[in-house]
């Protein structure tokens, strides 16, 4: 096994890949429901999962 290569690969794959989905993620602003009484119309929930 390459281990150089392989942790080259899975750099980047974390910032091409996972880094920009999750700075997506937690754009939205779910909140819990204690928070937000009106989180079943926001619709945020939905959108996250």
């Amino acid at each position: 096994m390459d281990t150089v290569r392989l942790s080259n690969n899975v750099s980047r794959l974390w910032d091409d890949e996972v880094v920009p989905r999750l700075a997506e993620y937690i754009r939205i602003p779910n909140t819990s429901p204690m928070f937000d009484p009106d989180w079943e119309v926001h619709g945020h929930m939905g959108a996250a999962v």
